[in-house]
């Protein structure tokens, strides 16, 4: 697995949507490559502080929907 593959992969692994060879291989990368150890801590809390706030504050839905675009987006 390369970086970009890597990266591909961040969501999916954060929701338990790999499967068992995909996380094998992920994790392997993961545990080789500082950079997208890194990329992947970001990603993660990033992720975490945006559903506390999102349940938090229960900003209309619309609202919701636009964050997660723009988060969507910048990857």
């Amino acid at each position: 697995m390369n970086c970009n593959e890597f990266k591909s992969m961040i969501d999916s692994f954060l929701d338990g949507e790999l499967d068992e060879k995909e996380t094998t291989e992920f994790e392997i990368h993961f545990t080789s490559c500082n950079k997208c150890h890194i990329e992947l801590e970001s990603v993660d809390k990033c992720s975490k502080v945006l559903r506390k706030l999102l349940k938090s504050e229960n900003p209309p839905q619309s609202i919701k929907d636009r964050v997660f675009r723009e988060f969507e987006q910048d990857k």
